[in-house]
């Protein structure tokens, strides 16, 4: 938050562009001013904010401490005074950023991009801040500004892992945002994998081809799912629990591919997505229906309202708390460092406690194998290993 200049910054419900769902437009004052002329105010508004918000900034990274900064680019209220602060050089959005700038941003993506996994509802945002780390462009601060004044209002998700019984059915919710991408045309795939009510995995990954039609991207999406939902099931087969796996999704037209046999009339969909069609018929995973409005991996694919965001959240298990963790330490909880302790030998317990996994197939040998007989030492080579 202090490299991006928002402590203190207003918090915003949602991380992403959308606004909440309101769309009443207030009521104009009656000041005697035209609409015109209204607008005109509004856009100087606009450019006053966004020049002292560069302005302070700018403080920051000269090591300004952070209210000293504030109170006195507050005092500057006319655009030539913040102008002279930070000189307007008409960049546009468009532009690739400076060398210390391009740093600056990849170094906080990469934090966001850590903290993604465990925060689901700024995973989408989080991913199209991602994109352009190779090359950023100027506009793409905007991203990063409104996640961080959305973490200022809501730092803490909490995933709660209530007691449940014993489930052996691995559930996967998959979504897709057809075309999201303006520049592209590519979609984005978002799912989440579950075991009961537990969240194991979440993810929002940009699609790498052009899906030529919106049945195709969510039959893309459901392929991403499927293989994420088969590792489930395999991990939890190499513990010695034989499991289940189901993919639930919104698109009654993916459903449909999913449960027939070849392409039929949707020739332009690439063979290799037809995948699913033999995890089907093969009984490893089984496709379901999901209504849009409740399919909680549809946060993972565009940025939502505030209202739906919760409800989404609150499906699988999510919520928003104040406070602190009781879990997390503190910064009196830490050791000064200790030179003796880079001197330390680390040892190992003699014992070694596994739990046996049952094998299948135990003793039958194919028809192709061949057993490898290691040539016999020399009577001198082992009289060297035993002098070793």
């Amino acid at each position: 938050m202090r490299e991006l200049g928002l402590e203190g910054a207003t918090p915003i419900k949602v991380p992403g562009a959308k606004v909440d769902g309101n769309t009443d437009k207030p009521t104009p004052k009656d000041d005697g001013k035209s609409t015109q002329q209204r607008n005109i105010d509004a856009g100087a508004a606009r450019t006053i904010r966004k020049n002292r918000q560069k302005a302070f900034g700018k403080c920051i990274a000269e090591g300004i401490p952070p209210n000293d900064a504030k109170s006195w680019v507050d005092n500057l209220s006319t655009e030539g005074e913040l102008n002279a602060v930070y000189p307007d050089t008409k960049m546009n959005d468009d532009d690739e950023m400076e060398r210390d700038d391009a740093k600056k941003y990849r170094g906080i993506a990469a934090r966001l991009n850590y903290l993604s996994p465990d925060r689901m509802d700024i995973g989408f945002a989080v991913k199209e801040a991602a994109r352009n780390m190779s090359k950023p462009l100027v506009g793409d601060w905007a991203k990063l500004n409104r996640i961080g004044r959305y973490l200022v209002g809501r730092p803490r998700l909490v995933s709660l892992f209530a007691w449940q019984a014993p489930t052996l059915t691995v559930t996967a919710y998959t979504d897709s945002d057809w075309a999201g991408c303006k520049l592209t045309g590519r979609s984005t795939s978002g799912g989440i994998v579950t075991v009961g009510s537990h969240v194991l995995k979440t993810y929002s990954r940009q699609q790498k081809t052009v899906a030529l039609s919106s049945a195709e991207a969510e039959l893309h999406a459901m392929v991403a799912a499927s293989a994420e939902t088969l590792g489930i099931v395999s991990l939890m087969k190499d513990m010695g629990i034989d499991a289940l796996g189901e993919v639930y999704a919104d698109s009654s037209a993916a459903l449909g591919i999913a449960q027939r046999q070849g392409m039929g009339k949707v020739r332009h969909i690439r063979t290799q997505a037809l995948w699913v069609q033999e995890v089907r018929a093969t009984g490893r995973l089984s496709y379901k229906k999901v209504l849009g409005t409740r399919n909680p991996s549809d946060i993972l694919t565009k940025h939502v309202a505030s209202t739906l965001l919760e409800q989404h959240l609150l499906t699988v298990g999510a919520e928003f708390r104040g406070g602190r963790a009781d879990s997390a330490p503190t910064l009196d909880e830490i050791q000064p460092y200790d030179e003796s302790a880079a001197s330390r030998v680390v040892r190992f317990s003699p014992t070694v406690l596994v739990k046996t996994i049952p094998a299948v197939g135990r003793g039958r040998p194919t028809k192709t194998m061949k057993k490898l007989r290691w040539p016999k030492e020399s009577a001198e080579a082992q009289s060297e290993a035993k002098d070793l």
